[in-house]
């Protein structure tokens, strides 16, 4: 199989199932409605003690609440899972609430996530529509070099299109290499910031990347032989990216979705929180086939 084969069937058979894309829109104080914007944001989706989460940058969510603080309204926050096969012609609505949500943004050593419980019908309807969600034998571990491939997936806003009166986003698969730190940027120590280069790699690449903005919240796959065959854990999220030097840098999710996992424990060990919980979100048993 080609390089190009190889990406193409990752970047449909892997990344595409567990990536969602978040659209909704956003007025500005003082201004009409038909001066709306619509935006969108890379996410991803994972289980947890078989509960069901959405991911992505924690910063995309700080944005959406310091806005609303300072007057601007938001609309009508959809899910997109035709990447994953979905042939209906509607998105999945969610609703939209900042408290649903567990973010980290802006610490001392750059923590930038951001998650929250997807309701039974959500899931529901995104598993049909070809969604699987990313289960936790998946979740890589430190140190990251025991991986030789990196893959960034998520949708570029340079890619958007209006075609036929629609909305178009491509989902775009970025090979990564690790990488120092940009000049005048430091590490800011293991288990926070991983930095990597963007890859050019003109006789396989399907579209030049030239800027990554809207990937924010995207998945960043490790991948390495294994008896034989390829697989794929998941490394971190990307958060930001320096363009003069196509480096991007991202947060691993180890240390994050274990603190979510401790709190679902948690919450089962107190009937009230377990309530709570447990009416927001659901699990599936998906057959892995």
């Amino acid at each position: 199989m080609s390089g190009t084969e190889a990406s193409e069937t990752f970047l449909r058979e892997v990344a595409s199932k567990h990536f969602v894309c978040l659209s909704y829109w956003a007025r500005l104080p003082g201004t009409e409605p038909h001066e709306a914007k619509k935006y969108f944001a890379s996410c991803f989706v994972v289980e947890i003690e078989q509960h069901w989460l959405l991911v992505t940058a924690g910063h995309v969510i700080s944005e959406i609440q310091e806005a609303t603080v300072r007057g601007a309204i938001f609309s009508d926050f959809n899910l997109h899972d035709k990447l994953a096969g979905n042939t209906f012609p509607f998105s999945v609505p969610i609703p939209f609430d900042v408290k649903d949500w567990a973010v980290l943004d802006g610490d001392p050593q750059g923590a930038d996530y951001a998650a929250a419980p997807l309701s039974n019908l959500i899931a529901q309807n995104l598993l049909v529509g070809g969604v699987r969600p990313i289960e936790e034998s998946v979740f890589g571990t430190a140190p990251f070099d025991q991986y030789p491939h990196w893959l960034l997936s998520g949708t570029r806003n340079e890619s958007f299109e209006v075609v036929g009166g629609r909305d178009t986003l491509k989902l775009t698969l970025i090979p990564l290499a690790p990488s120092a730190a940009p000049e005048g940027m430091t590490d800011s120590g293991e288990g926070s910031k991983v930095f990597a280069k963007m890859l050019s790699r003109p006789d396989l690449d399907a579209v030049q990347v030239t800027d990554v903005g809207g990937m924010s919240g995207g998945p960043i796959f490790g991948l390495r032989e294994n008896n034989g065959e390829t697989r794929y854990w998941l490394l971190g999220l990307q958060s930001s990216w320096y363009p003069d030097s196509r480096i991007v840098c991202f947060c691993p999710v180890q240390r994050f979705f274990a603190a979510i996992k401790e709190a679902i424990r948690m919450a089962r060990a107190d009937p009230s929180l377990l309530e709570t919980f447990e009416a927001s979100t659901t699990s599936y048993v998906v057959d892995p086939k």
